[in-house]
């Protein structure tokens, strides 16, 4: 494993996510409901590819990965799990908003 590229994937997805952040009050509502919807599509994605074993994210295939093809799956189930968390809070948060 290359630990500065490690480094500079994590980096960039922390700057990424400030900057994000950082101008969520400045957009529209539909523009952060679409941005929620695409994160949604794309964690779904990578679970279900992560479940199946597809290739790109296996390790036979991706010899440098130092998870096994079990560690992979776990990881995808915890995906889900927190992906559903957000998915309800946000949907809590909505409904309440709507209702008061």
């Amino acid at each position: 494993m290359n630990l500065s590229w490690t480094f500079v994937d994590y980096a960039s997805m922390i700057l990424g996510g400030l900057l994000l952040g950082g101008t969520l009050k400045q957009i529209g509502n539909v523009i952060k409901g679409a941005l929620f919807v695409l994160y949604m599509i794309g964690d779904t994605t990578l679970g279900v590819l992560l479940i199946l074993g597809y290739p790109v994210y296996s390790p036979p295939d991706v010899p440098f990965s130092p998870y096994t093809v079990s560690q992979l799956v776990e990881v995808s189930y915890l995906m889900f799990g927190i992906m559903n968390a957000i998915l309800f809070g946000v949907l809590g948060y909505t409904l309440r908003k709507l209702l008061n």
